[in-house]
């Protein structure tokens, strides 16, 4: 896009802080959890180191740098150009509660508004830090020159009035600024932290702070919830970095992975939920009570010397270093990997129970989830050999587990083997379930391939393969006995010695990896090639792409606490309303509503040998496959209802840039139009839809899909309406949309 300014026709509705996400960031994930996006500085997107980044309130974020400011959208960093009679050498830009933002421009401050001067206030110096009380007026600090008229101002649009050692403020320098809540402030500086009010100033001085005049010092306050201090301290050397300040008295914040004596803390930040980011130059800290998590260059962020955090409208977390911008927001999806502590090999089962306690399955180890803490258990800690497969936990809380050729009970850190009839191992166990007559009902891969019934913890009979064909997965039947799936495509029921055969006529990979069976004696099974089958009265149903879903193929499928359906399938998570299910097996044609988790909300989808999906007691659904485990929580997916604004940017006409005003005259024989719109999304703008119409020159709305600009050419003279609607990323429309109005003049 072209430099300018945004002049936008844009539709008023709810902004994005009304969109509904009224929570943060979880704090029980881990920073290596969140979806972590990064621009730095060699990608060319933005010019010069960025110092910091805020929100406004059309949604959009401003990136100041060390060579401009730059508006973002969420995908397009566009270069800002101030109108002529501001400087481009601008450091600080807080959003304005009556719309638009303030500016320092050198010597003043700035109120701007789609893109003119509001306001206009000398200060005769530079600030370096501002805030907007309730009612516009700004406080703001002084750069450290000696002509400074005081290191404290309090500015309104008209005037401006500067406070310095004649009114009680003995420090030269200020290195961060907090209002205290009842008109004073808490102001850090190189070697104090002094509280003034009505020109009455309290001086707490750290002894290590003495000798540390002119540099750095205090460059980080937050208030916590009990009214204390954090207190961030960049004076690397001095024994000091992150402080808790309380009743007159400092007192060194201290962890394991926190070391308070080396750490340089040079910015800090109390999300909406109350947990403490810390940037510092060995990268980015989150602390929690006495949990600290790291997030440093060796992870992903664009440079261990953070200079600055700030917390946007959607919870999103911003940090601005050295080298770059980093963002880190909620996915939908949340992925549990060797990063998190899980085995290195491939997550391959998963088990949910009672206690809370997920487990899964890996090559080379056993494990588990428990209230956010990871275990994993190989050899050294007892497994009794290589590969772990299928799980299942029974009604009276006995995990059960399948271990290379052998199956297991374990327990109290122990496993204890279930024998076989014979001399033989039992097999490698694919697939177990419990009927409703308390037996355990497991298939086993062995020579020759066997299903087993075990009761009182000893095998009680075997069925061969000729006896009942070979199955992959097994589900219990409400009304007693069991069915299982089989890997050549048909389904089997087994009840009281009986066995009923179902073929279902799949081709390609016709293998059931899952099978679950209803009340009403109907069977739904997952089938990798073919979706998502259902077996009713003899007859076979089919949900697949061609029958509504967003792809072929089920891996997987899980209900949640709502009784709503979630399959896996390789374009991601897909949900499904019961009643959408139920209209589906009244009328195989019907058109399904749903909701996908793709790749964008972090799903990573894949087929799996053993249990593919569990649901854990706290509502969380699980699934594997991919070689990951995932999470989705059901409750923190708010789905947005609220339409997001959107707005048109500008129009190009042969290469001369126009700002987006309404009546808008483009000269004769103007043979190219481009026009650029833009919805802000900042946490998954990848999914914000677009359609544009041009009346006088579109008969139909043009479906836009992603991109953000249309194009015309050879438009004849007269009058033209552009209108554009977004759609946010749960596929809900902007109805009212953005208009522009424009006219091309006759050529004579």
């Amino acid at each position: 896009m072209a430099r300018n300014g945004l002049i936008a026709i844009c539709f008023v509705g709810l902004l994005i802080a009304g969109t509904g996400r009224a929570h943060g960031l979880d704090p029980n994930k881990r920073l290596s959890q969140y979806r972590h996006n990064v621009w730095r500085v060699q990608d060319g997107l933005f010019s010069g180191s960025p110092i910091s980044v805020r929100q406004t309130a059309d949604g959009y974020l401003w990136v100041v740098t060390w060579n401009g400011v730059f508006r973002f959208d969420g995908v397009h960093f566009v270069p800002w150009s101030p109108p002529p009679s501001v400087s481009n050498r601008i450091r600080l830009l807080v959003p304005a509660k009556s719309g638009g933002f303030w500016i320092n421009d050198g010597p003043g401050l700035s109120h701007i508004q789609d893109n003119r001067i509001v306001s206009h206030i000398n200060l005769g110096i530079p600030s370096d830090h501002m805030v907007e009380e309730e009612d516009g007026s700004l406080w703001v600090t002084t750069s450290r020159r000696a002509v400074s008229p005081g290191l404290l101002c309090h500015a309104t649009d008209r005037e401006a009035r500067c406070f310095g050692k004649a009114d009680g403020l003995p420090m030269q320098i200020a290195n961060s600024l907090l209002p205290d809540g009842t008109g004073g402030f808490w102001i850090g500086s190189d070697t104090s932290l002094v509280h003034w009010k009505a020109g009455i100033s309290q001086i707490y001085e750290p002894s290590a702070l003495r000798s540390n005049s002119g540099q750095n010092g205090i460059l980080g306050l937050v208030r916590n919830s009990d009214g204390s201090l954090w207190v961030g301290i960049a004076a690397t050397g001095h024994g000091l970095g992150l402080e808790r300040f309380s009743n007159g008295s400092f007192t060194p914040f201290s962890a394991s992975s926190f070391d308070d004596a080396k750490i340089s803390v040079t910015a800090l930040l109390m999300d909406r939920d109350g947990n403490l980011w810390v940037g510092t130059n060995n990268g980015l800290y989150r602390i929690r009570g006495n949990d600290v998590d790291h997030f440093g260059l060796a992870d992903g962020l664009s440079s261990n010397l953070v200079k600055n955090l700030y917390e946007d409208q959607e919870g999103i977390i911003w940090a601005t270093t050295a080298n770059g911008v980093d963002s880190f927001s909620e996915p939908r999806v949340t992925t549990y990997s060797e990063t998190e502590g899980l085995g290195a090999g491939a997550a391959t089962s998963v088990a949910a129970s009672h206690d809370g306690t997920v487990w899964f399955s890996h090559d080379g180890s056993l494990d588990s989830i428990h209230k956010g803490t990871v275990v994993s258990l190989g050899k050294k800690d007892g497994l009794p050999g290589d590969t772990v497969t299928s799980l299942l936990e029974d009604r009276d809380g006995h995990l059960w587990v399948g271990v290379d050729d052998g199956l297991y009970i374990y327990e109290n850190r122990r496993y204890r083997l279930i024998p076989s009839l014979g001399r033989s191992p039992m097999g490698m166990v694919v697939g177990m379930t419990q009927d409703i007559d308390g037996n355990i009902w497991a298939e086993c891969v062995s020579k020759p391939r066997k299903l087993v019934r075990i009761r009182d913890f000893k095998v009680q009979e075997e069925f061969s393969d000729s006896q009942v064909p070979s199955g992959h997965t097994l589900a219990a039947d409400p009304k007693g006995g069991i069915w299982l799936g089989t890997l050549d495509g048909r389904l089997v029921s087994l009840r009281k010695g009986k066995v009923d055969i179902f073929p279902m006529n799949l081709k390609g990979d016709p293998g059931v990896y899952q099978i679950e069976v209803q009340l009403d004696g109907s069977v739904l099974a997952a089938a990798r090639d073919h979706g998502l089958i259902s077996l009713r009265d003899r007859a076979v149903q089919r949900l697949n792409k061609q029958s509504g879903l967003p792809c072929d193929g089920v891996f997987g499928f899980i209900r949640d606490d709502d009784k709503n359906w979630w399959l896996s399938t390789p374009c991601g998570y897909v949900e499904l309303a019961d009643s959408e299910i139920q209209k589906w097996r009244v009328n195989p044609k019907a058109v399904l509503q749903f909701r996908l988790l793709d790749a964008l909300d972090g799903a990573r989808t894949g087929g799996t040998p053993f249990n593919p999906a569990a649901k854990s007691p706290d509502g969380r659904l699980w699934f594997v496959g991919a070689d990951v485990a995932q999470s989705i929580e059901p409750s923190r997916l708010e789905k947005e209802s609220s339409a997001r604004p959107v707005y048109v940017e500008s129009v190009t006409a042969d290469h001369k840039q126009y700002a987006a005003q309404d009546s808008l005259k483009l000269p004769a024989l103007t043979h190219d139009l481009q026009i650029d719109y833009s919805s802000p999304s900042l946490a998954n703008p990848q999914k914000v839809k677009f359609r544009y119409r041009l009346e006088g020159s579109d008969s139909a709305w043009q479906d836009a899909g992603t991109r953000r600009q249309a194009l015309y050419n050879n438009l004849g003279p007269g009058k033209y309406r552009f209108t554009v609607m977004a759609s946010n990323e749960d596929g809900v429309w902007n109805a009212q949309g953005a208009t522009l109005q424009f006219a091309i003049a006759p050529a004579w």
